[in-house]
C-alpha cells in the first residue's frame, strides 16, 4: 500500500503554499492546488473510503477498472495536479467511480447521493465532476483494447501483491513452525 512520507513543513510535504512535494509509493511527486486538493488529508484511509464507495454505490465491477483508466488519463494530462497523493486521492477516486458508473451502468445514483457517500457537498462534487470531465476532454469512452490492457495490468498487480504477502507469511516464524508440526 502506498504511503506518503512528509518532506516539508506540513503533512506530506505541504509547505503551506498550496503545493505538495513528497514521496508516494517510492516515487517523488509535486502537486499544486486544484479542486481535488484537500488542505488536510481525510482521516479515513483510502482503502476504507473505497470500501465505502463499493458498499453504498452498487456500481458494476467494470466501473472500477474504468475509474482506474480515468485516473491514469488525469495523471497523464497534468501530473502536477492529478498524481494521486493523500490530499487528492479520495476526491479523485470517488469522482472517477461516479463518472464510470454514469457511463457504464444502466442504473446509477445521482450526484446528491454520491456526495453523501463521499462526505462532500453536492456543490463540491459537481465541481469535481466538471473538472474531471474537462481534463478528460469529455472522453469517457474507453476502447476495449485499452480497457483489457488495464484489467490485465490490475490482475497482474494483484497477483504480485498476493505473492509478496504469501512469501512474507511463509517466512514468518509462527508459520514455519506450524508447517514443521504437520
Amino acid at each position: 500500500v502506498a504511503r506518503a512520507q512528509g518532506l516539508g513543513g506540513g503533512p506530506c510535504g505541504c509547505g503551506g503554499d498550496g503545493g505538495v512535494s513528497a514521496t508516494w509509493g517510492g516515487a517523488e511527486w509535486t502537486t499544486t492546488s486544484s479542486v481535488f486538493f484537500a488542505r488536510t488529508p481525510p482521516r479515513i484511509a483510502l482503502a476504507d473510503y473505497f470500501r465505502r464507495i463499493v458498499k453504498y454505490t452498487y456500481s458494476s465491477r467494470a466501473c472500477y477498472s474504468l475509474a482506474v483508466v480515468y485516473l491514469d488519463r488525469m495523471s497523464a494530462a497534468s501530473p502536477s495536479h492529478y498524481t494521486l497523493c493523500p490530499h487528492n486521492a479520495h476526491r479523485l477516486v470517488v469522482t472517477a467511480v461516479m463518472l464510470a458508473a454514469k457511463f457504464q451502468d444502466d442504473v446509477y445514483y445521482n450526484n446528491g447521493y454520491y456526495a453523501r457517500v463521499a462526505g462532500v457537498s453536492l456543490r463540491e462534487l459537481n465541481a469535481l465532476e466538471l473538472e474531471m470531465l474537462k481534463t478528460l476532454r469529455f472522453a469517457v469512452h474507453v476502447p476495449e483494447p485499452e480497457w483489457r490492457a488495464k484489467c490485465e495490468g490490475l490482475v497482474a498487480e494483484v497477483l504480485r501483491a498476493a505473492e509478496a504477502d504469501s512469501a512474507a507469511c511463509r517466512s514468518h516464524p509462527a508459520v514455519a513452525r506450524d508447517e514443521l508440526v504437520r
